[in-house]
Formats: C-alpha cells, structure tokens, sequence
C-alpha cells in the first residue's frame, strides 16, 4: 500500500528468504461498495462515487509500480496484482496466494492497537485465517 511498514516487508522478505519470485499485491475497496446507500441517491453523487474508484484504481496502480521496483530491487522476481478487493482485504490477499501457489505471505503491520487492530487488521486476518507461514513485518520503533 505504499506504506513504511509495507516497504519494510519487500525488505524483510529479501534478508529471510533466498531472492526467487514474488507476487506484490495492493488491494484497495470501493468508496461506492462502501456505501449501499448510494442506491437511492442523485445520478450525480453516483457519478461521484465511480469517479473516487477509478482514482483509486489510479492510485493503486502508482503504488504496486514502486512496490514491484522495491521487490525487484530487493532481487525477486516479481510481478504485481493491482485490483478491487471484492470483500474483506485478508482474504483477497489468501485468494491471491492460492491462486499463485504461494510458499508464505509477508505483510507488513502498521502497529494499530485498540478497536482499530481488532476491526480492520489486514495482517490480523491474513494470520488468523492462513493455512500457509505467514510473517509479519513489525513497523519501527520511533
């Protein structure tokens, strides 16, 4: 996702495993997805919506390009996956590792604590519901 902690996963990946191929994913979720109330609304804030996914789709793109050139750096072989998570983003990512007969997953973890850590943890899902290893790259200590 562009983030320190995702950047420190590529780079984790490559000290603990012998440099071989990678698949680098960014899942992002849908703004108008998120909000089924956007049914019964103006053309125009539906409009809206579509526009906020397509810069997200955007977006997504400029950020798995920089992850693929720090794996790629870091000595993998890489390709990227840029897509819409269809639903919790843990399990897009365990979908994408079956798809890609994945050895491990490696996530990075922004350190969330609280309701945040037990609501929206992608690495939280990904470890409580892999039946592959799965190693968590902690953020670093301020």
């Amino acid at each position: 996702d562009g983030s320190e902690p995702a950047e420190r996963a590529i780079a984790a990946a490559s000290e603990l495993f012998q440099p071989r191929g990678a698949v680098v994913l960014h899942f992002w979720e849908s703004w108008a997805a998120e909000a089924p109330a956007l049914a019964g609304v103006s053309r125009s804030v539906r409009d809206m919506a579509a526009e906020l996914d397509e810069i997200a789709d955007d977006q997504s793109a400029d950020m798995i390009a920089r992850g693929l050139k720090l794996a790629e750096r870091d000595g993998f072989e890489a390709i990227a996956l840029s897509e819409r998570a269809t639903g919790p983003v843990w399990k897009a990512v365990l979908d994408a590792a079956d798809e890609h007969s994945g050895a491990a997953i490696v996530v990075g973890s922004r350190g969330l604590s609280g309701i945040s850590a037990a609501l929206g943890s992608v690495s939280n899902g990904v470890v409580h519901h892999s039946r592959r290893p799965v190693l968590v790259v902690p953020p670093e200590e301020a």
